[in-house]
């Protein structure tokens, strides 16, 4: 595994999923930058974070949703406990699978993280910020970066003489875009001003069994 296979949307083996080649037929650098410019694409359109929730610490609560719906995540990319405009306490994912004094546990299937006693304790009261990516952009990212590897490869002749399997990335593409732009467009006067780097507030009502 390459340093671009854990930073990137996606890795290298994503992208070749969806080609017929394997890792043998492009250098690095080729691969890396398919993959970066397909990023670059979609943190320019979308913005960085692309998305992000918060949620209050009520000093019971240890497991807290970070999302509103129950789609799914590729990963975490940040999470902060919020002390003041310039003063915040970062948390590590856990290696341990246990939730420790400045680490938590991820759940990306029901979009959860787990924190200790210890921050729930010494943070009652204070917001925890989440970073996060949502699996359309994972998903994207490794068909855009199929679609410039191809094309750096002079597969691509123009479209009458496009391969089926570059049309059918081609058609994704266009259908992911669509529905992320359906996210964060703006369809009426009241939300005119709606900003998608705005943070969400998560309630957590339905989760104080926990």
């Amino acid at each position: 595994m390459t340093d671009i296979d854990t930073t990137a949307l996606s890795g290298s083996d994503d992208v070749l999923g969806l080609i017929d080649y394997n890792s043998g037929d492009f250098d690095t650098d080729k691969m890396t930058n398919a993959i970066l410019d397909a990023d670059d694409e979609i943190y320019n359109k979308y913005s960085r974070p692309l998305a992000s929730s918060r949620f209050l610490i009520d000093g019971v609560t240890l497991k807290y949703e970070f999302r509103k719906n129950n789609k799914e995540t590729y990963r975490l990319d940040q999470v902060i406990i919020r002390l003041g405009d310039n003063d915040r306490t970062v948390l590590t994912e856990s290696l341990t699978g246990v939730a420790g004094a400045t680490t938590y546990v991820k759940d990306l299937i029901d979009n959860t993280i787990t924190i200790s006693t210890t921050t729930r304790d010494t943070s009652n009261g204070r917001w925890i910020e989440v970073d996060y990516v949502p699996m359309r952009y994972h998903i994207l990212s490794k068909n855009k970066g199929a679609l410039n590897l191809l094309d750096s490869s002079d597969v691509i002749n123009g479209t009458e003489n496009m391969p089926a399997n570059i049309r059918r990335i081609v058609a994704r593409i266009k259908r992911i875009e669509g529905d992320s732009n359906s996210v964060v467009a703006v369809g009426s006067d009241e939300n005119r001003d709606y900003d998608p780097r705005d943070m969400p507030e998560i309630s957590q009502v339905e989760f104080k069994v926990y």
